[in-house]
């Protein structure tokens, strides 16, 4: 008798990817939400957590450094932004519970958090300009969409072969 796999949202998620047909994200969320029973609730509660606790870090960090509101000390201001910087939260290593506030940080710290920054912006970068081609290609070919470029310039487009 073998037991009935463990579930995990993700194998939710990846069949609702696999089989929709529709690109945006709110509506493939609305069709993960209605696969999911009651019992599923809490463990894909879990699995998502840390994404998006992770998300509102980052959101947190980036909107550090506001620029001091009207009517309000800047004295006072400056004090309580310092304090809000050095509780930011780093990702400072390679394993998914590597985290310290900023203010905890040592030099290998933010060497860490810097390079992983680093790669972040490669990728996208690496993105944009695959996009870039892609435009190119759909110019190029005096063609309305992207699925409607030959096989082969949508291959080199996507690749960077040009």
């Amino acid at each position: 008798m073998s037991a009935e796999p463990a579930f995990t949202l993700r194998s939710v998620v990846v069949g609702v990817l696999a089989d929709s047909p529709d690109p945006d994200p709110h509506s493939v969320a609305q069709d993960v939400l209605g696969r999911l029973g009651e019992d599923d609730l809490r463990p894909a509660l879990g699995e998502m957590l840390p994404a998006y606790v992770r998300e509102l870090i980052r959101v947190e960090r980036n909107g550090a450094g506001r620029p001091a509101s009207p009517g309000r000390s800047w004295k006072v201001e400056a004090l309580q932004e310092y304090g809000r910087i050095l509780r930011l939260r780093v990702h400072v290593g390679d394993g998914p519970l590597d985290w310290k506030f900023l203010g905890d940080c040592e030099a290998d710290d933010l060497r860490a958090a810097a390079e992983e920054r680093r790669e972040i912006a490669a990728r996208t970068v690496a993105m944009a300009e695959r996009y870039e081609r892609l435009l190119k290609a759909v110019e190029h070919h005096g063609v309305q969409t992207v699925r409607d470029l030959p096989e082969d310039a949508l291959g080199e487009a996507w690749g960077g072969d040009a």
